[in-house]
């Protein structure tokens, strides 16, 4: 059998590029209060043209939109992916890069952050504040924070995924 070379990004994007699967990420990982605020059902990926520009060293993995329930005005919430199979101690600076440049673009749009982990090395992303080591706390309180839904799949239990009824056949792949 031959090896076809697969990285964990191309895996991840391919898994998670449909709404469906992205959506069903997020019914495993955001919190019940938080869920019910989302209309995942409508919930549509942006042009790759669109997440392409987003950052200058690069760009989101997936970027989708998704309604808010129950408002009457077309308020959205981005919903940023971003993949990593290794510890990466910048990719708080890479992900807050993306949510800058969609606030910039869309100013009423808030945005949701979701790293997803995949790897065997065990791994917390640092807070954002805790880049400035060599501020006092005084000042370094002044600095904002960038909170994001993190996903490690390595301390995700198979049985848990399994039996989760919110997931579907293809995401449990």
């Amino acid at each position: 059998m031959k090896h076809i070379p697969y990285t964990h990004d191309d895996f991840f994007k391919d898994i998670f590029s449909a709404p469906e699967q992205a959506a069903d990420l997020l019914r495993f990982s955001l919190p019940e209060d938080a869920l019910e605020n989302l209309d995942l059902e409508r919930m549509e990926p942006y042009p790759e043209s669109f997440t392409r520009s987003l950052g200058a060293d690069g760009r989101a993995d997936l970027l989708f939109h998704c309604p808010i329930k129950g408002t009457t005005e077309e308020l959205l919430v981005a919903v940023l992916f971003e993949h990593k199979s290794y510890p990466d101690d910048e990719v708080l600076a890479q992900m807050a890069r993306y949510w800058a440049n969609l606030i910039i673009r869309d100013k009423t749009m808030p945005v949701l952050p979701v790293l997803f982990y995949h790897n065997p090395a065990k791994w917390n992303p640092p807070k954002f504040r805790d880049r400035f080591t060599t501020l006092p706390n005084a000042l370094r309180d002044f600095q904002p924070e960038f909170p994001i839904l993190f996903i490690d799949a390595n301390r995700a239990e198979d049985q848990n995924i399994w039996e989760n009824v919110e997931l579907s056949a293809e995401t449990k792949i």
